[in-house]
């Protein structure tokens, strides 16, 4: 995962008692600077040679000189009960939940955990619900500090992912007068930009998908409040209809959903709205 994005949430892990290593095939003395600039309080180690990286095989076939992206969770007799490899980085959160799961003390609740806010969803759990924050996002909030927002996106362009993560948090120190909503919208116009700017069907559906779903709860309230049987039926066969509609166009984005980048999206949306949440607490 990215290391911005574990510090934020190093405290989390370190109440149950969880230690970290971040593993790098970068030299000592480059994983020393990194530890200094993002303010990494876990160890992160060096593996230039790639030994303790070929042992869980985790090498990348494709060019050798790099490792894949790996998060492994082993608990105090070395058994491994959470594995993930690939280009998708887990969040902070999904590994607490692993990690409470596997102890039988999911779910947990602690301060610091994310809670529900203004947003309908905050942190999207799927597809459906990634796109319909994306779409909603049409401009940035002029509480933004823009110049800051600009060296983030340029990180991301570079490829420079853990560094993006360090400008965030430094946007969110610049963005005094921000409040988690700003910069939640701004994490979605980010995801908006990177994943699914050059996709106006993906904008688009979006917006269909949320004025489908407006509709069934319009018309599943109407129905808990109605009088009448002859209101009600005619409140059903709407519902019905609604519905139908609501599963043709879930359906089609389901299909455009690897063309339109949505895992990416969502992934990135999930990871900076989470930086937004605990800087802000």
């Amino acid at each position: 995962m990215q290391l911005g994005e574990l510090q934020s949430q190093f405290e989390r892990f370190e109440r149950r008692g969880v230690s970290i290593i971040a593993l790098s095939i970068d030299p000592a003395k480059d994983s020393v600077a990194m530890i200094e600039r993002l303010g990494l309080a876990f160890s992160l180690a060096s593996d230039p040679n790639q030994r303790i990286i070929q042992m869980f095989g985790v090498q990348n076939p494709d060019t050798r000189e790099l490792a894949l992206h790996a998060v492994y969770i082993i608990d105090e007799q070395g058994k491994i009960f959470y594995r993930k490899v690939g280009r998708r980085r887990p969040t902070s959160t999904e590994l607490i939940d692993a990690i409470d799961a596997f102890r039988g003390e999911y779910p947990q609740h602690d301060k610091t955990e994310p809670r529900s806010g203004p947003l309908n969803v905050a942190y999207p759990q799927n597809n459906y619900q990634a796109l319909l924050e994306i779409s909603a996002v049409t401009e940035l909030s002029a509480t933004v500090n823009r110049p800051a927002l600009d060296e983030v996106m340029a990180l991301i362009e570079q490829r420079r992912s853990d560094d993006a993560v360090f400008a965030f948090r430094r946007l969110i120190t610049l963005s005094t007068d921000a409040d988690t909503q700003a910069l939640f919208d701004t994490a979605a116009w980010m995801a908006r930009e990177v994943y699914v700017g050059n996709q106006p069907a993906a904008i688009t559906a979006g917006k269909e998908l949320r004025k489908r779903l407006s509709r069934v709860n319009r018309l599943s309230t109407d129905l808990e409040q109605a009088d009448s049987d002859n209101g009600k039926d005619e409140l059903l066969h709407m519902l019905a209809r609604a519905r139908a509609g609501l599963s043709v166009t879930r359906a089609d984005i389901q299909k455009q959903a690897a063309g339109w980048n949505l895992r990416y999206a969502k992934t990135m949306l999930r990871s900076y709205r989470e930086l937004a949440r605990a800087g802000t607490q």
